[in-house]
């Protein structure tokens, strides 16, 4: 007996099909705008952080993205659908220093992610990050550039002389005044403590 192609179970599967692959891309991409949205937020949170168009996609509009994560090189390819994010990050030419890349494999920058994310771990944990700004930097700094407020003798320079509790936050039962709503830690001012590890370091 002769059998007939059923055309129209065929382009029901093909339209099954289609939909299956318009899910996937769907829910592929927004994983890929979330990534971006996060790594633009790392790239606000770091210094240094620069783009450049990426030299290995032939895609045009594709970029790379050079941070400094604890001292060691991290990147990312930026899709041309999510550069929009990367506004606040400094455009620069493949000769630049800054964007030149140091061999890192996708493992190798996982691995410095997560111990550099180790490191801030024990130097500020949840409880006294709350008086921190994002970058670890005395919330009680000017906002001026006269001071370098990261360095380790940024409390001596931007914290009133009648309250050295900043620059010896050692033996204390509250916070000082510059990070009122800091828990006490060990003694310790915990909005202050980023710089006593700093000099103890």
């Amino acid at each position: 007996m002769t059998q007939y192609l059923d055309h129209t179970g065929v382009a029901q599967k093909l339209l099954d099909q289609q939909g299956d692959i318009n899910r996937l891309t769907a829910e592929r991409d927004g994983a890929y705008r979330e990534r971006a949205h996060l790594v633009a937020l790392l790239a606000a949170m770091t210094e240094g952080a620069v783009l450049v168009p990426a030299p290995d996609v032939d895609e045009d509009g594709w970029a790379l993205l050079y941070l400094n994560i604890g001292g060691s090189q991290a990147s990312w390819h930026i899709s041309p659908r999510d550069v929009e994010l990367f506004e606040h990050v400094e455009r620069v030419t493949a000769d630049d220093p800054r964007a030149q890349w140091d061999g890192h494999t996708t493992d190798d920058k996982y691995a410095r992610i997560a111990a550099h994310t180790a490191e801030l771990r024990q130097h500020c944990g949840p409880a006294c990050s709350e008086a921190h700004t994002y970058t670890g930097r005395c919330e009680g700094a000017p906002t001026t550039p006269a001071v370098d407020d990261s360095s380790a003798d940024a409390p001596d320079q931007v914290h009133p002389e009648q309250s050295p509790q900043a620059s010896e936050p050692e033996g204390v039962d509250e916070s000082c005044p510059q990070h009122p709503a800091a828990p006490v830690i060990g003694g310790m001012c915990g909005g202050c403590t980023q710089y006593l590890l700093t000099k103890d370091s």
